[in-house]
């Protein structure tokens, strides 16, 4: 599960910022991620909770608990992630309406990682305490890598919603940061590839913090 969350969280914001051509491996892992998400709705069903410091294990309250709080979000962004693979894989579907129906599915994949983030790190405090029956410097070692993380998905964010801001927001010049040159006799950030103006970017969020 973290391993898909992550996927999640670091390629939808570039997607969502950049917008490529969608690459083989990505299609691969974005249906792994649909499969893993559709299969883990029933299996959440049957999950058990934590009620007052206590493990519920009861599945008619297992179920009752994750249909108040998940199954409404879960089924809704399931459906649209099912709708948007069906509709680009049908010929007869518009290409307006794939491409609308794909920046719908990346911001419902956005809004799935946020709801599930309280999740993500109640399951990272798991592994912590699993970690420290087994070895200290195994724990500093994932206490470290979490922060580490935490702190480059932060860096990442700003990184899209800076490259975001200077390719479609608003400007009263109608110029940006992208038509600048990056150096003298240089060709604008715009000109420049995709992989220098993530790095150029992800420079600039990182001199912010």
């Amino acid at each position: 599960g973290i391993a898909f969350q992550l996927f999640d969280a670091f390629l939808v914001p570039y997607l969502l910022a950049w917008n490529p051509p969608v690459a083989d491996w990505w299609r691969v892992g974005m249906w792994l991620s649909l499969l893993f998400w559709t299969v883990d709705l029933p299996l959440s069903l049957c999950t058990g909770y934590l009620y007052e410091g206590e493990i519920e294990l009861g599945l008619r309250q297992a179920i009752s608990h994750y249909a108040a709080r998940w199954l409404l979000p879960d089924i809704s962004i399931l459906s649209v992630d099912w709708t948007a693979f069906i509709l680009a894989r049908s010929p007869s579907a518009a290409q307006s309406i794939v491409d609308q129906m794909s920046m719908i599915v990346r911001v419902s994949r956005l809004v799935r990682f946020i709801l599930r983030l309280p999740r993500a790190f109640q399951l990272w405090e798991k592994v912590i305490l699993w970690s420290q029956s087994i070895s200290q410097d195994l724990t500093t070692f994932l206490d470290v890598t979490g922060i580490l993380v935490m702190i480059f998905w932060i860096n990442h964010v700003f990184c899209c919603a800076w490259f975001a801001v200077g390719s479609t927001g608003p400007s009263d010049t109608g110029a940006s940061w992208l038509v600048e040159p990056h150096g003298t006799g240089m060709p604008s950030y715009q000109e420049s590839g995709r992989g220098f103006q993530y790095a150029s970017s992800l420079h600039y969020s990182l001199a912010l913090i």
